[in-house]
């Protein structure tokens, strides 16, 4: 059985582990989305409500949900209309024809943006205007907010978002693309051109076309001095779910590695290097299972009686931390971090369980650096020596990682010109006459000379005259030496 973690899917349906025992996801489900919405409706004393939704599972549940929550709390529903995703104009003159007709000023929208721009484009056609959207996820933070053509429907839209967080290490990351970058370097440049409103001289963007003459772009202009959605990484949702679901799935991976049954109730560890999916499957649920369900148990009260802490989103994340992740935790992590070396592994393989520890823990660059420089071989921090030493951790990291690839690329070099030697040609003793001659198939026995001299003739030196150019075969040495023994024999 696969497992699955997703980092968009918000379906109700899914938290059913009994159906869905394979599937988990870092996303919240559209049941915390529709008490949001609900509660949003009525906090703002909204009572006479539209509903609209896409007719798949995603809207219909989402939107029964919001119904079910406003009604509770007093509030009456105007009109509940669905976006007919198998029709081209997705039912749009029907939806604004009864979204004009209807008194309610107020539209609770269950939707992606894609299958929403119709409906825009029909009100924008039958000029449906003083409306309040109130937005789900769906697309309360997408682009659609940047076509003007919108501007007076979707003025005012209220929703909720998807939680954002910054990422360890990402805009430093993003900061290094350059268009002479090997791997990306097509929309490397691309993207320079876009960003820095030039034009490589040797390069055509078929993208782009413009009137205006452009200058030259050097490949030196500084990714830091603009602002723009592409370095801007403090508003990264998708994205942010996404590194999360492959750090959970390189977490479990990487205990599972490490897994021994003095560690906890863990009996099958299993080969380290081979793993069945029921391992992962066992020891992610361990590790992650009982902390979801106890966060939902501990927040939906605060939830329902609007408790003070859930009213900032910050008061509520250092709560559920203390809560989750109290002091031990830290100390582990701490101590992980500190026994950590690099061993005989690469310095890369090194500085991903480093990054992954350090994560964990809020120390900055100048605590994690002499605790990295420790941890690394003696060959690299012997080479580290004699430069200066890095000002930031990922400069440190990423200097070491260079000094350790050419190490290893050295030691390769030296295996294979080793082997080279080991797997040189041998040449038999040149015969002295036809009769010498050695049977088909018979192997050719090299002499003992020969086997020593191995070397001298894959470099053509002559190892009885010492010179270059000629092998012993030919040397003139050895033409003498036979003369001699010919005019002993013969006097014999």
């Amino acid at each position: 059985m696969s497992r699955l973690i997703s980092h968009l899917s918000t379906s109700q349906v899914l938290s059913d582990h009994k159906t869905f025992p394979s599937f988990f996801r870092t996303v919240p489900s559209d049941a915390f989305q529709s008490l949001g919405l609900a509660k949003l409706v009525l906090h703002f004393g909204w009572t006479w409500i539209g509903l609209l939704a896409m007719d798949n599972d995603y809207g219909q549940q989402g939107i029964q949900s919001v119904r079910q929550k406003i009604i509770k709390g007093g509030a009456c529903v105007a009109f509940s209309e669905n976006i007919i995703l198998n029709q081209p104009d997705r039912n749009a003159p029907h939806i604004v024809k009864v979204i004009r007709e209807s008194t309610a000023k107020v539209v609770v929208v269950f939707s992606i943006d894609i299958h929403l721009i119709p409906i825009l484009d029909e009100m924008l056609r039958q000029n449906v205007t003083k409306k309040i959207f109130v937005a789900s996820e769906g697309w309360s933070m997408t682009q659609i907010y940047l076509m003007s053509q919108f501007g007076n429907i979707i003025s005012g839209t209220i929703g909720l978002a998807l939680y954002s967080e910054m990422i360890p290490g990402f805009s430093q990351f993003l900061n290094k693309v350059n268009p002479f970058m090997e791997i990306g370097v097509t929309w490397a440049k691309i993207f320079w051109q876009e960003a820095f409103n030039c034009v490589f001289s040797n390069y055509t963007n078929v993208t782009r076309i413009s009137d205006t003459p452009l200058k030259e772009c050097t490949g030196q202009e500084d990714l830091q001095s603009i602002h723009n959605s592409f370095t801007d990484v403090s508003n990264l949702r998708t994205t942010y779910n996404m590194y999360m679901a492959v750090h959970f799935v390189a977490k479990s991976l990487e205990d599972l590695s490490n897994c021994s049954v003095s560690d906890g109730p863990y009996p099958h560890c299993g080969d380290s290097h081979y793993f069945k999916p029921w391992q992962s499957h066992t020891r992610f649920l361990s590790r992650i299972t009982p902390t979801l369900e106890g966060a939902l148990q501990w927040a939906t009260p605060l939830w329902e009686r609007s408790d003070h802490v859930v009213q900032s989103a910050p008061l509520f994340l250092s709560t559920l931390k203390q809560v989750f992740l109290g002091p031990r935790v830290t100390h582990d992590m701490a101590l992980q971090l500190l026994a950590l070396t690099q061993g005989s592994s690469l310095v890369s393989h090194f500085a991903v369980h480093f990054r992954t520890l350090a994560s964990e823990l809020e120390w900055s660059d100048k605590a994690l650096i002499p605790i990295f420089w420790r941890g690394l071989a003696d060959h690299v921090k012997d080479a580290l020596a004699t430069r200066e030493i890095p000002a930031t951790l990922e400069e440190l990291i990423t200097l070491s990682t260079r000094i350790d690839l050419r190490f290893h690329e050295r030691r390769l070099e030296r295996a294979q010109c080793r082997q080279r030697f080991r797997l040189a040609p041998t040449f038999a003793k040149p015969l002295e006459s036809p009769d010498q001659a050695p049977e088909p198939h018979e192997p050719v026995v090299e002499s003992r000379a020969g086997s020593k001299s191995r070397t001298a003739r894959v470099l053509q030196i002559c190892h009885l005259c010492q010179q270059t150019g000629h092998l012993a075969s030919r040397c003139l040495q050895r033409s003498r030496k036979r003369q001699r023994l010919v005019v002993v024999g013969g006097g014999a």
